[in-house]
C-alpha cells in the first residue's frame, strides 16, 4: 500500500510563497511557460505492447541499462514495471542518449489516481527483475559472496526547468533506492540511499567530472542480499500543489532523470570509468529550419543550400579512463526502397576520455560536425518521400553496444514542422486580454493551405472554448493583413488529451504572390478575452525568431526559446484525423466523454449534431469489442462497471454514417 501523507505546515508556507511569486510573474507576462498536464507520448502508447517476460525470469551479473532503446517503457527483460518514462527529450546532457524519467504520471500518462492536491505520495517505481547474487554464471562460475566486491552505480539529476519557469518545489520531493532481501530474518525492502529534491542549477559540474548528472556508487556487501532473489528498486516522492487552476502546476512535481544503471562484481568505490563510447545527443533533421516540409516545396527551391543545414553536430562521449579508437559514420537510406543514397565516414580516430582520472582533466564529449551536402536528398516530383538517417559508432573491445546507434526519419510530406512532435512544456498567453500567436512560413512555389494541426494541451475543468484560426500575410518579415479567419470550438475534458488537433479550412486558401508577397504567410490563433489557451512547446529547436505574439495591438517576436507546435498542411490530401479525437472544424461534431477518467462505472457519451439513432462501441487496445449500445440518443450514460482498469477506445456511429472516436480511461 502506498501511503499518502499530509503536507506539513512549513511545506504549505513554502508552496504558498511559490504560488504568490508565480502568480505575480504571470500577471505581468504576455506569454509564459507551464508544465504539461499529462504525458501525451504515453497516452498515445499502450504499455501492453512492451515485450512481456515470464514472471519467474532471473538475471545474472552484470546488470546494465542506460535506457538508450526506442521503447517508451523500461525493458521488460530487466525491469518488472512500466511506470517510468523512457525518453530522449527530458534530460540535459545525459550520460548516454536516453534516460528514465520519474514523475507523477502513471504508465498511461495521467496523474496517479491516489495523488491529491495538498499531499505528497510515492509515485513511480522502477523495480529490477530478480538478480542472482548467489553465483557467478559463465566461465568463472562459482559462489558469489560479499567479498567479491559487488557495487551498484547510477547517475541521476532533477529535471531541468524552463529557464524562466521554476515550477513547484517541495522539500518532501525525493528520489530513493531500496534493496530487497529474501532472507527470512530480514525479509522485505530496505532503503539504502535517498536524496531530497533540489534545483538542477545547484549541480556542481566540476565536482561531478564535468557531468550535469550526479553519480552514486554503492556497495552491496550484506550477506542477506546474496541469494538468487535479490532485487533493487528506485521510487520518487512527488508533492501536488493545492493550486489546481492550471493542470501543469499539479503534475510538475517530484521529477528526476535516471541514467546508466550498472551492477557487477570486482568493482571498487572509485570504479567510475566505463568501457563505453556512446552517443549523447539524439539524431537531428538535416533541414536548416524544419523537421519536415512538403516534398513539392523542397523540390521547387531555387537554392537547395537555403533549405539544408550547413552541418550537423553529433555529441559522443568516451566514458572509459583512456582514449579509444572509434569511427563515426552516417548513412541516408530511402525509407521506401531501402536503397542507400548518401554516406559519411569520419575514419578511425582517437577520442579522449570524458574524464581522465589520472590527470583529473575534464575533456568532455567530442563533437563531430560533418558538412551536409545540399544534394543529400534527391529532389523529385512525387507527392512525398521519406529517408532514414542512421548514425553509427564503430569501435572494438568495448562493453556496451546499444547506445552506438541513433536514427532520425526525415519526412517530406505535405506539411511544415518546426517541432519534433513531442512537447516538453505548455505555452500559454495572458488570459485576461484578447491575444494572438502565429508562426511564419515561406513557400518556394504557390500552393494551397488546406488544414492546420495545432498541439493543444489540456485545460482540465474548462468548458468548451471558441478560438479563431487565422492566416496573415507578410510585411517586412512581420504579420500584416489578416487574409483568412475561421472560428472553431475546443472541448477540454478531464482525460487531459494533449495532442495535435486538426482544423480543416472551410475553404482552401491559395498562397500566391497576389495576396502573399514573397509567398510568406503566418498561421496561428486568436483567443478571446478571459479565455485561457495552452499549446504544446518543443525545446528541441528554437523558432522564437519566427514566432509572433500580439497582446496589446502590436506584433512582437516571442521571447520564449523553443517552438510553439503549429503545422500548416500545404496541398495534397487533408491530414487524417488522429485516433481518439474527432475533427475540430466549424461544425465540431466531436464525441465527448465525461467524467473521464471514470471511476464510478458510468460515463456519459455526448455527440453534438447527432442526437438520435447512434451506436456506441467500446474497444480495448487490442481491438476487441467490450461493449455495444445500439439505437441510443445523445447524450447517453454508458454502464462500464464490468470493464477492468485501463484505456479503451469509444466509437460513435451516427445515423448519417458520421464516425467519431475518443479515448476513455477507467481507474479503480
Amino acid at each position: 500500500m502506498r501511503m499518502i501523507r499530509k503536507i506539513c505546515s512549513d511545506t504549505k508556507k513554502i508552496i504558498a510563497a511559490c504560488l504568490l511569486l508565480m502568480i505575480s510573474q504571470m500577471a505581468y507576462s504576455q506569454e509564459y511557460i507551464m508544465g504539461l498536464p499529462d504525458n501525451p507520448v504515453l497516452m498515445d502508447n499502450n504499455p501492453n505492447t512492451e515485450k512481456s517476460m515470464a514472471d519467474d525470469i532471473i538475471l545474472s551479473l552484470p546488470f546494465f541499462d542506460d535506457f538508450s532503446y526506442d521503447s517508451k517503457y523500461p525493458s521488460q527483460e530487466l525491469w518488472c514495471d512500466k511506470e517510468v518514462y523512457v525518453n530522449r527529450d527530458y534530460a540535459y546532457s545525459p550520460i548516454s542518449v536516453g534516460v528514465a524519467t520519474f514523475d507523477a504520471f502513471d504508465e498511461n500518462g495521467v496523474l496517479y489516481s491516489w495523488m491529491y492536491p495538498g499531499t505528497y505520495a510515492t509515485a513511480d517505481y522502477l523495480t529490477s527483475r530478480p538478480i542472482r547474487l548467489d553465483s557467478i554464471i559463465g566461465t568463472d562460475s562459482r559462489k558469489l559472496s560479499p567479498s567479491d566486491s559487488v557495487y551498484l552505480s547510477f547517475f541521476f539529476q532533477p529535471l531541468k526547468k524552463y529557464k524562466d519557469y521554476s515550477g513547484m518545489f517541495s522539500p518532501n520531493d525525493s528520489l530513493c533506492l531500496e534493496f530487497f532481501s529474501a532472507d527470512s530474518a530480514n525479509y522485505g525492502w530496505h532503503k539504502v540511499w535517498g536524496t531530497p529534491g533540489f534545483a538542477f542549477e545547484s549541480i556542481d559540474t566540476a565536482a561531478n567530472k564535468g557531468q550535469h548528472f550526479i553519480e552514486v556508487i554503492l556497495p552491496i556487501d550484506e550477506e542477506m542480499y546474496f541469494n538468487k532473489d535479490f532485487q533493487f528498486r528506485f521510487h520518487n516522492v512527488a508533492t501536488l500543489t493545492t493550486y489546481d487552476q492550471y493542470p501543469g502546476w499539479q503534475s510538475d512535481a517530484g521529477r528526476w532523470n535516471l541514467d546508466y544503471v550498472y551492477i557487477d562484481y570486482g568493482r571498487t568505490m572509485v570504479d567510475n570509468c566505463y568501457r563505453d563510447v556512446c552517443f549523447v545527443s539524439n539524431a537531428m533533421s538535416f533541414l536548416k529550419d524544419y523537421y519536415a516540409m512538403p516534398n513539392r516545396q523542397f523540390a521547387a527551391s531555387n537554392n537547395i543550400y537555403e533549405m539544408m543545414a550547413d552541418s550537423i553536430c553529433m555529441v559522443i562521449s568516451n566514458l572509459d579512463k583512456t582514449y579509444n579508437n572509434v569511427n563515426y559514420s552516417f548513412s541516408v537510406v530511402n525509407a521506401k526502397t531501402g536503397k542507400q543514397i548518401w554516406n559519411y565516414n569520419s575514419g578511425i580516430g582517437n577520442i579522449n576520455p570524458y574524464y581522465n582520472p589520472v590527470s583529473e582533466i575534464i575533456n568532455g564529449p567530442k563533437y563531430y560536425t560533418p558538412n551536409i551536402f545540399p544534394n543529400v536528398y534527391p529532389t523529385s516530383a512525387t507527392d512525398s518521400s521519406s529517408f532514414v538517417i542512421n548514425h553509427v559508432i564503430s569501435e572494438t573491445g568495448l562493453d556496451f553496444k546499444e547506445n552506438d546507434t541513433v536514427r532520425f526519419r526525415q519526412d517530406f510530406f505535405n506539411y511544415y514542422a518546426y517541432d519534433n512532435g513531442t512537447p516538453e512544456f505548455a505555452y500559454c498567453l495572458e488570459e485576461m486580454t484578447e491575444a494572438m500567436v502565429c508562426e511564419r512560413f515561406k513557400l518556394n512555389v504557390a500552393d494551397t493551405l488546406k488544414a492546420v494541426k495545432i498541439y493543444f494541451t489540456s485545460l482540465c475543468g474548462q468548458p468548451t472554448n471558441t478560438y479563431t484560426l487565422a492566416v496573415w500575410n507578410d510585411l517586412y518579415s512581420s504579420p500584416n493583413y489578416r487574409v483568412y479567419q475561421q472560428d472553431f470550438e475546443m472541448y477540454f475534458d478531464s482525460i487531459n488529451q494533449s495532442k495535435y488537433y486538426r482544423i480543416v479550412l472551410d475553404e482552401p486558401l491559395v498562397i500566391s504572390t497576389d495576396n502573399f508577397p514573397n509567398l510568406a504567410f503566418y498561421v496561428g490563433l486568436i483567443k478571446p478575452r478571459q479565455t485561457p489557451i495552452s499549446l504544446g512547446f518543443d525545446l528541441s529547436r528554437n523558432s522564437s525568431s519566427l514566432t509572433f505574439i500580439n497582446v496589446d495591438g502590436t506584433w512582437m517576436k516571442s521571447a520564449k526559446e523553443g517552438t510553439v507546435m503549429i503545422r500548416p498542411y500545404i496541398g495534397g490530401d487533408v491530414p487524417p484525423e488522429e485516433e481518439g479525437i474527432g475533427d475540430v472544424s466549424s461544425d465540431n461534431k466531436t464525441l465527448r466523454l465525461y467524467p473521464n477518467p471514470v471511476s464510478n462505472g458510468y460515463v456519459t457519451a455526448d455527440l453534438q449534431g447527432a442526437e438520435y439513432d447512434n451506436t456506441l462501441i467500446i474497444y480495448d487496445l487490442c481491438g476487441n469489442v467490450c461493449c455495444r449500445f445500439d439505437n441510443v440518443s445523445s447524450p447517453y450514460k454508458m454502464d462500464v462497471t464490468g470493464l477492468e482498469k485501463g484505456i479503451y477506445i469509444v466509437k460513435s456511429l451516427s445515423g448519417n454514417s458520421t464516425v467519431s472516436v475518443a479515448k476513455m480511461i477507467i481507474v479503480k
